[in-house]
Formats: C-alpha cells, sequence, structure tokens
C-alpha cells in the first residue's frame, strides 16, 4: 500500500505489468517473500479484473518482474519450488552473491540497478566483510569517519538496495536493532541512506 498508485496499478493490470519494474528479493531463501507478494497480487488483480486475468498477470509477474538471488543452491531449489506451484514456466533467480561487485555475479547486481520497485528482504545478519571486498561501497569509501577493519553484512546490504531502487521504489527490511540504535559505522551508515531516502517507518519486533 505504500507503493505510488501508478506503479500499483501497472503491478495489479496484466496488460501493464510487463512494464511496472522489478520485485527483488537479493537474498531469497526459499521465497517465502515472493510468493507472499505474488500470492497478493493474485487477489488483488482477481477482484479487479477476474480469475483469467488474474491468472495472466501472475505467469508475466514471474517471468518479468519477479526476481531472487541467493548463494545457496538449495535455498533457490527451494523457491523454484514455491515459485512453481504458482504455475510457472519460467522464473528468474539466480545463484549469486547479490553483494558481489566483481566478475559475473557483480555483472548481474549491476544490471538490476534502479530497477527495482519493491524490495522485500531479511538479510543476512552477522557476516563479515574486510579488505578489497569494501573498495567499492560508498560506506567504507564516503560515510564512514572511521573505517573498521571488517563490516557486517547487513550493512554493506542496506547500501545495495538503494542502488537497487527505482525512484519512488519501495523497500521493506528486516535488520538488526543495531542498526538504528548503535554508533560510529551504524551512524555513519544512517547519514549517508537518510540523504537518499524517506523513512516511512519503523517497526520494532521484540
Amino acid at each position: 500500500h505504500s507503493l505510488e498508485a501508478s506503479t500499483r496499478r501497472k503491478l495489479l493490470d496484466p496488460s501493464l505489468v510487463n512494464g511496472a519494474g522489478l520485485i527483488l528479493h537479493p537474498s531469497c531463501g526459499v521465497g517465502s517473500f515472493l510468493t507472499e507478494t505474488l500470492r497478493v497480487m493474485y487477489a488483488e488483480a482477481k477482484k479487479t479484473h477476474g480469475e483469467g486475468p488474474a491468472r495472466e498477470l501472475i505467469s508475466k509477474a514471474l517471468k518479468n518482474n519477479i526476481v531472487g538471488i541467493d548463494k545457496s543452491e538449495r535455498m533457490l531449489r527451494l523457491a523454484l519450488t514455491n515459485l512453481v506451484m504458482f504455475g510457472a514456466d519460467m522464473v528468474n533467480l539466480h545463484l549469486a552473491n547479490a553483494l558481489a561487485r566483481r566478475g559475473p555475479d557483480g555483472d548481474l547486481t549491476r544490471s538490476l540497478e534502479g530497477k527495482a520497485v519493491l524490495i522485500l528482504t531479511n538479510p543476512p545478519f552477522g557476516a563479515n566483510f574486510d579488505g578489497k571486498e569494501l573498495a567499492c561501497y560508498k560506506l567504507t569509501s564516503k560515510w564512514t569517519r572511521k573505517l573498521p577493519s571488517s563490516v557486517d553484512s547487513e550493512l554493506l546490504f542496506l547500501e545495495r538496495y538503494v542502488d537497487w531502487l527505482a525512484p519512488d521504489g519501495q523497500l521493506l527490511a528486516i535488520v538488526p536493532d543495531s542498526v538504528l540504535t548503535n554508533r560510529n559505522i551504524y551512524e555513519d551508515l544512517r547519514s549517508g541512506l537518510f540523504c537518499l531516502v524517506d523513512i516511512r517507518s519503523v517497526v520494532s519486533l521484540p
């Protein structure tokens, strides 16, 4: 419901959905966010257009709009199983490291920049990145006042989400409380992001 009205209309209209932009989960796991999005899209489209067009909408969305990335082949197989239940004969699931900036994985992630109208995600927590891997991130090259020896993956993901968002795109991410409250590089990340996005809401789940 936070989507722009024009974007929402495109995502729910079988004749317009191909040009509506991407719905992305960059660490999709078994695809729960993507399948739930499809379920809601189908239900909403069925109310307006009827069952046949709603099925057409889902088929087109799976081919052109829904994108999942994960670096676990096992997780992607499970995601594929879940998406196939919607009758998909083609899905855009990629076995890749979404944080990669170089190589084939980096080519994939760059191709998504500025194209996602909706990102729904629960990024992996606590994986550490260091050294050359950090040089391509604004967080570590421009925003931070003191570069730590390593950076948690969820901080890097938050920067990348903004790169992938289309203008007026929406991001919903589940993150640790530390992202909102901790100092040092966490504070630098917040300052950097606040210049690029509008925060609509923060929901705390103890």
